[in-house]
């Protein structure tokens, strides 16, 4: 690198400034990973109110299996909860957790769900 009258060849200045931006690059990319860490929190996706009741009675038929003997026509979200067939996170639609019931008529399970800004039809 001669630095003479003449200044600084192509050659050499793509060769510095190439060095530069990589090292803007590493430096913004450790700056990232120091604020949102290397694998950053899942957030937990919207889900519709069709499919907290579809998680409500795939839960009912896991545990009607499992307890025929006990089961009546009637399985709450309380039930499920508690025997941890269901968590709360599949009961949540965003910020609305639900509760609800599934009714259990000649081997069809009907589910039934309660939020604050949806209700099913008949519950």
């Amino acid at each position: 690198m001669n630095l003479g009258n003449r200044g600084w060849s192509l050659k050499e200045m793509l060769f510095f400034s190439s060095i530069l931006l990589f090292s803007v690059f590493l430096v913004a990319m450790l700056i990232n990973n120091l604020y949102s860490g290397l694998f950053p929190e899942k957030l937990p996706e919207v889900t519709s109110y069709s499919k907290i009741e579809m998680n409500l009675k795939n839960a009912s038929q896991k545990y009607y299996n499992l307890h025929k003997s006990e089961v009546g026509d009637l399985i709450t979200s309380e039930i499920l909860l508690s025997e941890n067939f269901l968590t709360n996170i599949d009961l949540t639609n965003g910020q609305d957790v639900c509760e609800g019931y599934v009714i259990l008529n000649q081997g069809i399970f009907s589910p039934y769900i309660k939020c604050s800004n949806y209700q099913t039809e008949g519950y």
